[in-house]
């Protein structure tokens, strides 16, 4: 299982996007370069970007 939903990637990143960054790491317990990177990636090739590619199966 991954560590962050893509749903919260998702939401963190319109936040930064928004201006609404300050104490956004803080907000969600997040470390900033991990955001850093989200918002690179989004930037480069939208939000499909953050989706989830595998879960673990049993």
């Amino acid at each position: 299982m991954t560590k962050y939903s893509t749903t919260l990637k998702i939401e963190v990143v319109s936040k930064y996007l928004a201006r609404q960054m300050a104490g956004l790491g803080k907000e969600y317990g997040i470390d900033y370069t991990a955001i850093r990177s989200w918002v690179e990636l989004v930037r480069e090739h939208g939000l499909v970007a953050l989706r989830v590619k595998h879960v673990k199966q049993k």
